[in-house]
Parts: structure tokens; C-alpha cells; sequence
């Protein structure tokens, strides 16, 4: 058996020089909710929350913010965060404004940690900030943000130590990538109908750079793409095989110099290509093909985009049909 002060010892060793000031790998939000961000599970979005980047207005970090909109209440979870020197208080932070009130609450491998509320001011910035103790050695960090109303965000932060400091992105240059909105873009799925097309965002990168791209394909194959100069925003056409032009593929992508060093955090997307359905915004009453989901938009769009004509409300939907309710 290990005693904490060997668990301590080794994570010393492993990582003496500590980590980026920053240890959220993407902290602004160019293309909206950023890859591995996700709505609480009886949060449906686009009709009860609505999501996007407002382009018009900034945030405290230059960037465009992530504005929130809602007549209830909302979750929101992060990506989780990866926070080597376990041991040590960390601090998260970020800019909020808008209505109501805002909790941030640090979760490790899911319990609560530390939480803390802010009232929030329409008219003016402040920085929403939460010290936790790591859980040591942790798998998975991530902060639960609970609002209710309209309320923009920006300048996401996890750092070491007891206090926030100034904002500062993990790398110099930040990327985005998100699918373009389309009938069932809710639950990242394109049609074979639709083009493969991807969006991308960059903010921060020098003349001479290049965004480099590789799409993944579950059947091993890959396929690089690059973008020289890339410009603050842009389409991309993907090339699925042409053996296999279905299924679930993955985007990685990341920017580098001039000089081939790396100056952005990796970002990726899944998504998936499908056949159109036949019963596509229409009833199948005859269909016996169903699901177990909640009723929230984007479950409901990846069960009907797959055919499956029947959501069930029993288990999965039992906030709505159990007695306790």
C-alpha cells in the first residue's frame, strides 16, 4: 500500500515544473458550447435553453462570450480538466453577467467538491471564482454551472493555488471546431444528403500558420487536411472514403507556427452520417422500432434521425411519469 505522502512524492517527480497557468484546454467559446461542454440530462436545448456565441458582445477576454438563454433554470458541465499536482488547492474561475443568480460547484469523479452562488449584474462583468481541493490523484475534474435567465460567460480558468489570476489561455492561439446547423445537427448527426462540412474558428493565430486537420473513420482510415492562414472563421469539406461514406467519424485538429511548433490546444468533433430516415418529420405509426430517452431535443432528434418512432417515458423519462412526480 501506497501512503499519501509516496501518492505526493510520485506526482512531484512526475511533474515538477507544475503544469500551464491555465489547465482548461479550450476557455473561450468561438463556435459555442466548446467540444466535451454538455447540457444537464433534463435540459432540452433549443426550445426550453438556447445556446450560442454572441459575436456582439465581448467578453472581458476580447472574445465573443457564450450567451445562455432560458425562462427556468439550467445546468451546465464543463469538459472534464486534467489537473496533474492533485495535491494542491486549485482555483476556477471565469466572467459572467446577466439575470438571476449563478452556482459554480467543482465536481471530482462526480461529488461535489466545493460550491459557491453569485448574484449576477446585467450590466457589468465579474469574475465568478471557486477554490477546491483536488480529489488526489483524480481521473476525471470538472466544474457543474446551475443559472437561470439570460447570462453570458467567458474566460473559463482552472489554475493551482488558492487565487484566480488573470486570465491567460492554456496556449496563445485558440481553435474551435462545431458541425453547421442542419435537421439534426442537435445530436451531431448529417444526413447523406448533406454536405460534410465542418466549422472552425481561430483566434490569435500569426501569418504563416496552418490549421491541420485529420479526420478518423471507424474503419481505421484517416484523412489530412490543412488550411494555410486560416482567417478568424471558416467552412471545411470533409472527405469520407468512399468505401465506407457512413458512420461515426472524429475531427482533430490544431494550429501551428511558421516554424511547425504547436500554438493552439487540440479540439476535436464527433459526429456521425446517416441515411435520411424515411419517416423524417413525419409519423411512422406502423414502425415497431423504439427507444428508452428523456424528452429533451437532442434525444429526440438522434432517435428519430436513427428510425426509432417511439420514445417510451419509463426509466429514462421517469421525472416525468414516475408517481413521485
Amino acid at each position: 500500500a501506497f501512503s499519501r505522502e509516496d501518492v505526493v512524492a510520485k506526482l512531484k517527480a512526475q511533474y515538477p515544473q507544475g503544469a500551464p497557468g491555465n489547465l482548461v484546454r479550450v476557455s473561450q467559446f468561438l463556435l459555442g458550447l466548446p467540444s466535451g461542454w454538455a447540457l444537464g440530462r433534463d435540459c432540452s436545448d433549443g426550445d426550453q435553453v438556447r445556446i450560442r456565441t454572441d459575436r456582439y458582445r465581448l467578453g472581458p477576454s476580447g472574445a465573443p462570450s457564450l450567451w445562455i438563454g432560458s425562462q427556468g433554470s439550467w445546468v451546465l458541465y464543463t469538459a472534464p480538466v486534467f489537473i496533474p499536482r492533485s495535491f494542491e488547492p486549485h482555483t476556477a474561475s471565469l466572467y459572467a453577467r446577466g439575470s438571476g443568480r449563478l452556482r459554480l460547484t467543482a465536481l471530482g469523479e462526480g461529488s461535489e467538491l466545493s460550491s459557491q452562488e453569485y448574484a449576477l449584474q446585467p450590466a457589468q462583468w465579474q469574475r465568478v471564482t471557486i477554490t477546491f481541493s483536488p480529489l488526489l490523484k483524480g481521473v476525471m475534474h470538472q466544474l457543474r454551472l446551475e443559472g437561470e435567465g439570460s447570462v453570458w460567460l467567458d474566460a473559463f480558468q482552472v489554475e493551482r493555488g488558492s487565487q484566480a489570476t488573470d486570465f491567460a489561455p492554456a496556449r496563445p492561439c485558440q481553435l474551435a471546431l462545431a458541425l453547421p446547423e442542419s435537421d439534426a445537427s442537435a445530436a451531431r448527426i448529417q444526413f447523406a444528403d448533406e454536405a460534410p462540412v465542418i466549422l472552425y474558428a481561430v483566434r490569435g493565430a500569426p501569418s504563416g500558420s496552418v490549421l491541420r486537420l485529420t479526420q478518423y473513420d471507424l474503419y481505421g482510415g484517416t484523412t489530412r487536411l490543412d488550411v494555410r492562414n486560416p482567417g478568424p472563421q471558416g467552412r471545411l469539406m470533409l472527405k469520407p472514403p468512399a468505401a465506407h461514406p457512413l458512420g461515426t467519424f472524429r475531427v482533430e485538429a490544431y494550429v501551428k507556427d511558421a516554424r511547425g511548433r504547436i500554438i493552439s490546444p487540440v479540439d476535436e468533433v464527433v459526429f456521425h452520417r446517416v441515411r435520411r430516415p424515411r419517416y423524417w418529420n413525419k409519423p411512422a405509426p406502423r414502425s415497431p422500432f423504439g427507444v428508452h430517452t428523456v424528452s429533451t431535443t437532442r434525444h429526440i432528434v438522434m432517435a428519430k434521425a436513427i428510425g426509432a418512432n417511439w420514445t417510451r417515458l419509463h426509466d429514462a423519462g421517469r421525472e416525468y411519469t414516475s408517481w413521485a412526480f
